[in-house]
């Protein structure tokens, strides 16, 4: 799935503050294996329109944005995700 089409809805996000030692791991991580493990979604219908809301893998996902704002890095656009009780992805 395209990373940009993952939302974080922090209505749902159970903590206060996301964990900067965690996303920095996570991003040393990703220098050396490009991949984490999946992220948790659901599709969610929201004033018509359908959004793809993590479930978990928050720090996954701010991990990846991070990565990416790093010089000399190839770009990762697209990630692996499950969707929620096994849903289907939405189409569009």
């Amino acid at each position: 799935m395209r990373l940009d089409q993952i939302k974080i809805d922090d209505r749902i996000y159970p903590r206060p503050q996301k964990d900067s030692d965690n996303i920095r791991s996570l991003v040393e991580k990703l220098k050396v294996e490009t991949s984490l493990d999946p992220i948790i979604v659901q599709n969610v219908t929201e004033d018509g329109d359908v959004k793809c809301l993590v479930l978990n893998g928050v720090h996954r996902l701010v991990a990846y944005a991070e990565y990416n704002k790093l010089d000399g890095t190839q770009k990762i656009t697209d990630i692996e995700v499950e969707h929620w009780k096994g849903e289907s992805p939405s189409k569009g």
